[in-house]
């Protein structure tokens, strides 16, 4: 392997190691959260007790808009269950994935990465991109309703939009395309090596 190709995947692996270990980080520190929110749900509505002065703002392209405390019920502060429930499957979605790639960056340095497992991986981490791109559309809907609800201006009807963003749906697609052609080139490897 050339110089360049071990300082890449050098850089590669360290980079997924790092998110590996940051996200374990921010998964610990989302499950204390999660527990403090069902166990003692008034510890972090600390607004409603006004220890908490917050102006919510809701960003747009090209705007900002801040909102005065008159507008915002308390509960506001208080996300849904289910909004924890799908954060912590969105977060193995990617927990998954990073795996995935780490097994795969290991058979790479290894010298053997025309395996039919790395195939198999590749493929995973493409349905896991969509569902990611599902799951955060969930995520958004859930919050914007829930928003919606604690939101009260006078006047101003406040609505929910999210959308399946077509480049996480294609991005997802061209890893399982991606997939099969590595799937494809692993079989001619294969063949290449029983008959030398």
């Amino acid at each position: 392997m050339r110089t360049g190709s071990n300082s890449t995947l050098r850089v590669a692996r360290g980079f997924v190691n790092f998110t590996w270990y940051l996200g374990l980080a921010g998964f610990a520190i989302m499950g204390i959260f999660a527990l403090i929110e069902v166990f003692s749900p008034e510890t972090l509505s600390l607004a409603s007790r006004g220890s908490l002065v917050v102006s919510p703002q809701i960003l747009g392209p090209g705007i900002i808009l801040e909102l005065s405390p008159e507008f915002i019920s308390p509960e506001l502060y208080r996300l849904p269950g289910l909004v924890w429930g799908i954060g912590f499957v969105a977060i193995g979605v990617v927990f998954f994935a990073i795996h995935t790639l780490r097994e795969i960056l290991a058979t790479v340095s290894s010298g053997t990465p025309f395996v039919t497992e790395n195939a198999i991986r590749l493929r995973h981490i493409g349905f896991a991109i969509i569902a990611g791109g599902v799951l955060k559309v969930a995520v958004e809907m859930i919050v914007g309703l829930h928003i919606a609800r604690y939101i009260k201006i006078p006047g101003v009807g406040i609505g929910v939009r999210s959308s399946l963003g077509i480049e996480t749906f294609l991005f997802g697609l061209l890893v399982l395309v991606l997939a099969e052609i590595f799937r494809f080139g692993t079989e001619l490897q294969e063949e290449h090596d029983l008959t030398v």
